[in-house]
């Protein structure tokens, strides 16, 4: 499980944090419109080897949908 946030978006790159567990260290990942790719920018210290390829599916998954949220959680299982 994860919490995000988005921390900025200028219509070209939107780029959010993400909390492993919920409440760890953030973690920084971005999804640039142009090229259509999710990327890392920041690993969080909190890394459980599965937090930041949950992150990126999301971002693409609100790509696609074209609405990037300002927050939310992920599960998975």
């Amino acid at each position: 499980m994860l919490k995000f946030e988005k921390i900025s978006d200028d219509g070209n790159v939107a780029t959010y944090a993400y909390h492993p567990g919920g409440s760890g260290a953030p973690g920084t990942v971005a999804y640039d419109r142009a090229s259509s790719k999710a990327t890392m920018v920041e690993k969080s210290p909190d890394e459980d080897g599965m937090s930041a390829g949950q992150m990126m599916a999301c971002l693409r998954r609100m790509a696609s949908a074209g609405d990037f949220k300002q927050s939310g959680t992920v599960t998975w299982y």
